[in-house]
């Protein structure tokens, strides 16, 4: 029995010992977002625009996961990656949390296939891959909590596009934008489901500015700089729904001030998600 007691004693001291130091090296993992690139940089007319996009959406969405508190993974393909193949078996093989985030964003020549109104991603050869299939393998196979397919390509019925010569000026995101904004946590925590964004409706073309980027891409950051100054947030769609007009009817102003039409192809299918309910 005294051997026994003993024993039972050394485990406790052991564990008394042993908890604390063990709590302070378990930490919890942050949720994800995925940031997943696909850029043509190979195209001639493009390239340069094409890079601009790319910064915008990285120091962008650096930012959005800082102020969410997620952890940030990128994942490009360009050159010898821009493939569709290796596109889908990268979404095939993807495992992610319950409260991951997933940004697709493309940058280069689209078109429209005529089965549906969102455009297609031209690659080089035969290889393509439309936003819509896009979405259904990365639902079937994934389904993450927040789903953003960000398109900034043409959406007309050929394969190729002509980019605009002229070069209209569009102030670039602040770099503080989105610290100490509740607005973003609104946006990006508590809402579930899918955002598809096309820069261009059927039939149109999505221009590009050599220095600059996308009007388009410009636009939607621009404009969400802008939301981070709401007076409140709206507890239900009101927040997604007003950014998205605004970033529609900023895209077609610049267009329309450059003797260009572009309206831009938006579509909300999100559930509220109230942080108050478990």
């Amino acid at each position: 029995m005294g051997l026994f007691i003993r024993f039972n004693i050394f485990i406790y001291l052991n564990l008394c010992i042993l908890l604390p130091l063990l709590g302070q090296n378990v930490k919890i993992p942050l949720p994800v977002i995925y940031v997943v690139i696909a850029s043509d940089l190979n195209a001639p007319d493009l390239g340069e625009s094409v890079l601009q996009n790319n910064y915008l959406i990285k120091s962008n969405t650096i930012k959005v996961a800082k102020e969410i508190d997620y952890s940030y993974e990128l994942v490009e393909f360009y050159k010898d990656r821009f493939y569709s193949d290796s596109i889908v078996s990268f979404f095939q093989k993807l495992k992610i949390g319950s409260k991951d985030i997933i940004w697709f964003f493309y940058s280069g020549h689209g078109a429209n296939s005529g089965k549906n109104k969102w455009p297609c991603f031209l690659m080089p050869g035969s290889n393509r891959i439309c936003l819509e299939e896009l979405c259904a393998l990365i639902q079937t196979k994934i389904n993450p909590r927040l789903l953003i397919l960000h398109a900034d390509c043409c959406n007309l019925g050929g394969s190729y596009f002509k980019s605009s010569k002229t070069k209209p000026t569009i102030v670039h995101p602040i770099d503080t934008i989105f610290i100490g904004s509740d607005v973003i946590k609104h946006l990006f925590l508590h809402f579930n489901g899918v955002l598809k964004l096309s820069g261009s409706q059927i039939g149109q073309s999505a221009e590009y500015m050599v220095s600059s980027g996308g009007i388009f891409t410009n636009c939607f950051f621009e404009q969400l700089a802008k939301f981070r100054n709401a007076e409140k947030v709206d507890p239900m769609m009101q927040n997604w729904t007003k950014l998205l007009e605004d970033v529609s009817k900023r895209t077609s102003q610049v267009a329309k001030a450059f003797n260009r039409v572009q309206q831009p192809l938006m579509q909300i299918d999100f559930h509220f998600k109230d942080p108050q309910k478990k």
